[in-house]
C-alpha cells in the first residue's frame, strides 16, 4: 500500500521454491519504515532460515539471502521483527536431526542483515509446534513463546534491550496453568510499554478454547492482571488472536465459531474498561472466516 492505494500483488519468491508454509508456521513479514522482511524457512536441502529483503517500501526485493545454514538440522514456525535501528531478529524453534532436542532460539544482525549471530537459545523446552512471537517496545524487544513444563503449556516472554541479544530471565505471562499432553500450535502476540508487556494468548484449561489477555511488570516478573478476553456460555471455541494498541487503549481480534459459522471477533478496551464483543467482517459477502 503506497500513498493510500493498493498496488496490487508482487511475487517475490523464485518459482518452485520449497518454503516451510501453513497457520502459524510462516513465512512472516515484517518492517520499519520503508525496511521490510520476509522471513521463511526453506526446507530443500540444504534447509536453510532465509528472507528477501526491501529498502523502498516493498516495491522492489533482493533475491533470497541465507540468515542461518539449517545442514541436517530441522526448524518450525518463524516469526521476524525489524528494529528501530533498522537491524532484524528472527525467532524460529531449532530441532536436530530427527525433529529432536527442540529448542526456542532467535539470530540476529548487527549490520543490517549482511551477517547473522549464531544461534541464541531462550528456551530447551518449548511447546514443540508454537510459533514464537517477536514483541516490540520502544527500547526493548522480547520472544513470547509457549513453553512446556511437564505438559503445562503457558506463555513467558524474554526481553533484551534493542541493541544487544541480553536476555533476560525467562518471566510467565499466562497463569492458566493449561496442561495437555500435545501442542495446541497457537501463538500469542502484545507489545510493551516501558516496563510493562500486554499480551494475549489462547488457552484451554476448562472445556472450551478461549482468548485471555495480561498486563505483566517485566521489571518485577509479576502479571499485574489478567482476565478472560470475552466469553459467554452460547460462544464457541475462540483462537488465534492479535493485539495491539499504547498503554491507554488496545485492540484485540480473534477467530471464533459462533452463531454457526466461524468469524473474526474484537472487542475495544480504553482505560482499563472493555466494550462488547463485535464481528469486525458484518456486511461482508464472506460468510466464514478461516484465518
Amino acid at each position: 500500500k503506497k500513498d493510500g492505494d493498493w498496488l496490487g500483488e508482487n511475487i517475490i519468491s523464485v518459482n518452485g521454491i520449497n518454503f516451510q508454509s501453513g497457520t502459524e508456521l510462516g513465512p512472516a513479514i515484517a518492517s520499519f519504515g520503508q525496511i521490510v522482511y520476509v522471513a521463511y524457512i526453506l526446507e530443500s536441502l540444504p534447509k536453510q532460515i532465509a528472507f528477501y529483503r526491501s529498502t523502498d517500501g516493498g516495491l522492489t526485493f533482493t533475491e533470497s539471502i541465507t540468515a542461518y545454514d539449517l545442514g541436517n538440522d530441522l526448524a518450525e514456525g518463524i516469526d521476524v521483527m525489524v528494529l528501530p535501528d533498522g537491524n532484524p531478529v528472527i525467532a524460529f524453534i531449532h530441532y536436530g536431526p530427527g525433529w529432536v532436542d527442540a529448542d526456542q532460539v532467535v539470530i540476529r544482525s548487527y549490520d543490517g542483515g549482511e551477517t547473522f549471530t549464531d544461534l541464541i537459545s531462550i528456551d530447551d523446552t518449548p511447546c514443540e509446534c508454537c510459533t514464537p512471537t517477536l514483541i516490540a517496545g520502544a527500547s526493548t524487544y522480547g520472544v513470547s513463546y509457549r513453553d512446556n513444563d511437564f505438559d503445562i503449556r503457558t506463555f513467558k516472554v524474554r526481553v533484551s534491550s534493542n541493541n544487544a541479544a541480553n536476555f533476560a530471565e525467562a518471566v510467565e505471562t499466562d497463569p492458566t496453568n493449561w496442561e495437555i499432553d500435545l501442542c495446541p500450535a497457537s501463538s500469542s502476540d502484545g507489545f510493551i510499554i516501558g516496563d510493562t508487556l500486554f499480551s494475549t494468548w489462547m488457552s484451554n484449561p476448562s472445556t472450551l478454547a478461549q482468548v485471555f489477555t495480561s498486563k505483566t511488570h517485566l521489571g518485577e516478573e509479576s502479571i499485574i492482571e489478567w482476565s478472560e478476553v470475552d466469553f459467554m456460555d452460547n460462544y464457541g471455541s475462540q483462537n488465534h488472536p492479535k493485539m495491539d494498541g499504547d498503554s491507554d487503549t488496545q485492540v484485540i481480534v480473534w477467530v471464533e465459531y459462533r452463531e454457526s459459522k466461524k468469524d473474526i471477533y474484537a472487542v475495544l478496551i480504553e482505560n482499563g474498561f472493555q466494550g462488547s464483543s463485535f464481528s469486525v467482517t458484518q456486511g461482508d459477502s464472506i460468510e466464514h472466516k478461516e484465518s
